[in-house]
């Protein structure tokens, strides 16, 4: 498949982690951003506006994939299901290496799922799922 104009999309994305010695987290955020299509894999492009504006792109390619977001901080975490893979966040001129652990990836019609595990320096950070729910539309 070739490459095609965005497609319009209204998300909903729910984070949901639990750091070791912590109760389970959820945060829930809403954006409006395009998909697209290359060979056979999908991308979501969109902005996530807190404080600061974050524009991220998330890549899905059958069992694996990637999240990179750019804002105040940049972060690029790799996936690839059953493997430990790298990533790195960085923020004012500082890079901390990062270890991600996919535990399992979903994809169906207007949904994706990661789990993943987080690590630095081999110690646990923390276990992470992000659901992405997508409509086409305005």
């Amino acid at each position: 498949m070739t490459e095609q104009a965005g497609i319009p999309i209204q998300l909903k994305i729910v984070s949901t982690f639990k750091h070791p010695g912590t109760k389970m987290t959820q945060e829930y955020h809403r954006a409006t951003g395009t998909m697209h299509y290359r060979d056979e894999k999908r991308y979501l492009r969109f902005e996530e506006v807190t404080e600061e504006v974050t524009q991220t792109l998330v890549k899905f390619e059958g069992s694996g994939g990637f999240i990179r977001r750019r804002g105040v901080a940049d972060m690029r975490l790799e996936f690839e299901l059953g493997k430990q893979t790298k990533g790195h966040y960085k923020m004012h001129g500082h890079t901390m290496p990062l270890e991600v652990y996919t535990n399992r990836i979903i994809h169906s019609v207007g949904h994706d799922r990661i789990e993943y595990a987080l690590f630095q320096d081999n110690q646990k950070m923390g276990d992470y799922t992000i659901d992405y729910y997508y409509t086409e539309g305005n």
